[in-house]
């Protein structure tokens, strides 16, 4: 084998290394972004259901935060399950059947608090507990791997 032959093969090499070094380097930011956007939902939505829980807390009326919650998880298909608890005790919920049981960090929490009167302090009436599917974020990123291969594939 000529040297000039053996120069392109140690550079062709070395791009090859670099494009896949690029390639997960942003496959593995964009599993980040999409990690912090789930994080930044989960949170957000449990705080939604938190502050919408005061009222049926406060008056003990589980029945129709038991059908509002049926409802809103049912039309959100990334919701897995919620949990309402007042004094500890779950009170209301949703479960999506066949869910399964999901990983520590899909759980978030928020705490329902009522404020006092002229901002004098909060009461802390109860907690919800909401349980988000990444199964939309896994898929997505299992799919820019396979393309960030076939790329560096299709390019040598």
């Amino acid at each position: 084998m000529s040297l000039s032959l053996k120069i392109i093969a140690v550079i062709g090499l070395a791009l090859g290394g670099l494009f896949a070094l690029f390639g997960w380097l942003l496959v593995d930011d964009e599993e980040r972004l999409l990690r912090n956007v789930l994080d930044q939902r989960g949170t957000a939505l449990a705080q939604v259901i938190a502050n919408f829980s005061i009222e049926a807390l406060l008056v003990e009326d589980y029945p129709v935060l038991e059908t509002a919650l049926q409802t809103f998880g049912n039309e959100t298909d990334d919701i897995l399950a919620i949990d309402v608890l007042h004094q500890g005790q779950p009170v209301a919920g949703f479960a999506r059947r066949g869910s399964g049981a999901a990983p520590a960090d899909t759980r978030f929490s928020s705490e329902v608090l009522f404020p006092g009167p002229g901002g004098s302090g909060e009461t802390r009436l109860g907690k919800v507990q909401l349980v988000l599917s990444d199964q939309a974020n896994r898929a997505f990123i299992a799919a820019r791997r396979l393309e960030m291969w076939l790329l560096i594939g299709i390019i040598f």
